[in-house]
């Protein structure tokens, strides 16, 4: 099994799986051409298809690529080089299927369809990673697991608007006092406000959440607060008016264990295996291809 896995890993071992269906499908045997030659030219046409690549977008203000082609950091136009000659091999790659147009629109398809064709292949049988590529993922990565203090709580509502702010805040005053005395039922203290946007009752929420409906200071005070199953607090200020809250519970923030998570966690590690062993298999499709760069570009690389 381990040696399986090891195979399965194998970069060479991906390369030749995609030649296999171009095989089946009756690819003809072709000389492919062994250069990918760069030039000003070509890195100018990438860049204006390509207005959502971060590599370019940091160090290119469009309407000014070609003047500041040359003032680009040697890092950044490694970096273009690097994407430029990525996106050629597998243009090409693309074009082998017979499918050979000059649209740009239609070069990114076929990219995509190819990028897809490798996608395919590999997703399939990447194995499952073992116990201690999970367990790593896990250290590496707490961030995304990481579980958000939420709030469980009741409210009242006091429409500022329909009230005016000073009539909606006596009239939640009011209410507070007369809730706290005769200990209503939360399902019946909730009707005796007015009509809330959203709910009525919240339980397990995010501060984010709560924010997106409350706004940013409502839901400062809604963690802040004490649990009290039994008492009315309040009244606070939302975006709309005043609000009383029952808080049933406040639960803190956390790291889960591993054994909490380990279905996500394991899910997430085989589909990081998965990207590498597909950019692993791009590299390979580059590889096949010799890269010449204008001597203008040349002279920017080694003179940073």
């Amino acid at each position: 099994m381990n040696f399986l896995r090891r195979l399965c890993r194998e970069p060479l071992l991906w390369f030749v799986l995609l030649a296999i269906p171009l095989f089946l499908i009756g690819k003809q045997a072709r000389e492919a051409p062994a250069t990918i030659y760069v030039g000003r030219e070509n890195l100018v046409d990438f860049i204006k298809n390509n207005t959502n690549s971060q590599s370019i977008a940091e160090e290119v203000e469009e309407g000014d690529i070609a003047a500041r082609l040359d003032g680009l950091p040697g890092a950044a136009l490694n970096t273009l080089v690097a994407d430029y000659v990525t996106e050629e091999a597998l243009y090409r790659e693309a074009k082998s299927l017979g499918l050979d147009k000059k649209d740009y629109a239609l070069r990114r398809r076929l990219i995509q369809q190819y990028d897809a064709v490798i996608r395919g292949l590999i997703t399939p049988i990447e194995p499952r990673p073992d116990e201690a590529a999970i367990a790593q993922y896990f250290r590496d990565h707490p961030e995304k697991y990481y579980r958000e203090p939420t709030t469980t709580f009741a409210h009242v509502y006091f429409n500022a608007e329909t009230r005016g702010a000073q009539q909606a805040l006596l009239d939640a005053e009011r209410l507070r006092d007369r809730l706290n005395h005769e200990f209503l039922p939360p399902e019946r203290g909730v009707l005796l406000g007015d009509r809330f946007l959203y709910h009525s009752q919240y339980v397990d929420r995010a501060r984010d959440l709560i924010a997106s409906h409350f706004g940013e200071e409502f839901a400062a005070h809604t963690a802040a607060l004490a649990p009290d199953a039994n008492r009315w607090q309040g009244p606070f200020r939302s975006a709309y008016g005043y609000h009383l809250l029952l808080v049933r519970a406040q639960v803190v923030g956390r790291n889960p264990t591993l054994a909490e998570v380990r279905a996500e966690v394991e899910q997430d590690a085989r589909a990081a295996a998965v990207e590498k062993s597909i950019a692993a298999a791009k590299a390979q499709v580059v590889k096949a291809y010799k890269v010449e760069l204008e001597d203008s570009l040349h002279r920017i690389l080694k003179g940073s």
